[in-house]
């Protein structure tokens, strides 16, 4: 009789073990994927993501690979390169990175990419200065006043470059687009986490690129401003490469409190089918 109890009371703690596991891995942040870019790989769009031209952020987190540092790199493009938009730019030679307004004018801050290393990159134009972030801080490029011209199409690229030369190489993650200037204490404040709700700018955002599908030709944007990877919905040779992210997103404060139910209960199912198994035994 005391066996059957056992077994009877092992069922309910496992039962009870594999739902706090279930608990504990919900809670961790959904998806893990990113876009790795090598040379003339790209994702676009057909329209820009946006038409405005001021009061304006866009954010995504890059790890160069340290390749290619000779030639000019484009990351992160609202418009045609060429005669309209903006976007974030590396400068050839340097990598210093900075800002591109098609067919008008580019500035670059004294601040280089770092090769096989993650930074959060941040571009914000406020009431006409333009001013970018690199991890959350400042650079020289500030206070920097070009009006680009108003994106149009045709869209060459938006993540990425046509041109073998000027693609940036290494991964791009967590991508977003805002039609508001982030300050940038909540640039700061926020770069390491998931866009959500509680973000306080959060009603401003126009397309949030988790790039977390993992698989696939299109990157979803949450808005309907989704990219194609490459020149074709097929699978081609210009679409970059769908890769496990290690880019150092951390939990929510909700998801911290789901992790941390979740092992209290895992370890609560472990004490009691080992208090279990004594009594048994005994």
């Amino acid at each position: 009789m005391k066996v059957n109890t056992f077994f009877s009371r092992l069922s309910l703690a496992l039962v009870i073990f594999v739902a706090s596991a279930s608990v504990l891995f919900a809670a961790l942040p959904t998806g893990n994927s990113a876009l790795q870019f090598g040379s003339g790989q790209y994702c676009f769009r057909s329209t820009p993501i946006s038409t405005l031209t001021d009061n304006l952020t866009m954010q995504c987190w890059v790890k160069w690979d340290g390749t290619n540092a000779a030639n000019e790199m484009h990351i992160y493009y609202n418009g045609n390169g060429s005669n309209s938009g903006y976007g974030i730019f590396t400068q050839a030679g340097t990598q210093n990175i900075g800002l591109l307004c098609g067919g008008v004018n580019i500035a670059y801050s004294t601040t280089p990419l770092s090769a096989n290393n993650w930074q959060h990159l941040a571009l914000v134009r406020n009431a006409g200065f333009w001013t970018l972030y690199v991890n959350g801080v400042a650079t020289t490029l500030a206070g920097v006043n070009i009006t680009p011209n108003t994106p149009a199409t045709p869209i060459v690229n938006t993540l990425g470059a046509t041109l073998a030369t000027d693609g940036f190489r290494g991964v791009i993650d967590e991508v977003s687009f805002w039609s508001a200037p982030l300050s940038g204490a909540n640039i700061l404040a926020y770069k390491d986490f998931p866009i959500s709700s509680g973000h306080p700018n959060f009603a401003s955002l126009v397309a949030y690129y988790q790039l977390n599908e993992g698989t696939g030709q299109v990157a979803g944007s949450g808005t309907g401003l989704d990219l194609q990877l490459g020149s074709t919905v097929g699978v081609d040779a210009d679409d970059p490469t769908w890769v496990v992210s290690d880019s150092p997103i951390v939990p929510t404060l909700g998801e911290w409190g789901m992790i941390i139910l979740g092992v209290v209960l895992l370890y609560a199912g472990y004490r009691y089918i080992s208090r279990r198994r004594t009594t048994a035994i005994a």
